[in-house]
């Protein structure tokens, strides 16, 4: 017996291949998106949220000084009656045999945040200028532009779907992805 070629056996052939390669072109845009929003996610901010923040945090940190009690206890006392390098410490370690053993650790940062905010600022502002980085977007731009791109990439993994099942259809299996939405998988509707 021999086997006479068609002319459909090439058309079937040539339309597995055009069915896996809109599925690997698809699959190489989704793989594109599911990046830009982890990008968008953990993104450096831009320098100027990054300085805001920095700014934020010395003000934060030297309003945590007690310049108030110092002063008001040198007017009442006639004396400063307060330990500056043991306002915020605390100590770690464990008793043993009546001894307590460790050692004491002291947060430094609102007593150097209230008397050096000013230099501190200028420092850190003047460490960020020499940070080689690309920034992300703005951090309240950040939510909108992620739904977009999940809602992108939602559209993509309907179309990918699609073209799944149209290619099992054709007698062509392509594995789905092992990360595919399991929501677009079992919702599907031709």
């Amino acid at each position: 017996m021999t086997l006479r070629k068609t002319k459909t056996a090439p058309n079937i052939a040539r339309t597995h291949q055009q069915m896996r390669g809109e599925v690997d072109k698809l699959r190489t845009e989704i793989e594109a998106v599911q990046g830009e929003i982890e990008w968008t996610k953990s993104a450096p901010l831009p320098r100027g949220e990054v300085k805001n923040l920095l700014n934020a945090w010395i003000s934060e940190q030297g309003e945590k000084f007690p310049g108030s009690q110092v002063v008001s206890g040198a007017v009442t006392n006639h004396r400063v009656n307060i330990d500056v390098l043991s306002l915020s410490g605390r100590m770690d370690g464990r008793a043993t045999e009546g001894f307590v053993t460790g050692f004491a650790h002291t947060d430094l940062a609102p007593l150097m945040c209230y008397l050096l905010g000013d230099v501190l600022r200028e420092r850190l502002s003047a460490e960020l200028a020499q940070v080689d980085y690309q920034p992300g977007p703005p951090a309240a731009e950040r939510p909108g532009l992620i739904e977009k791109l999940e809602a992108d990439l939602l559209a993509q993994e309907v179309v990918e779907e699609r073209l799944v099942v149209e290619a099992e259809a054709a007698g062509l299996e392509i594995p789905r992805r092992l990360d595919c939405n399991p929501e677009v998988v079992l919702d599907f509707q031709e």
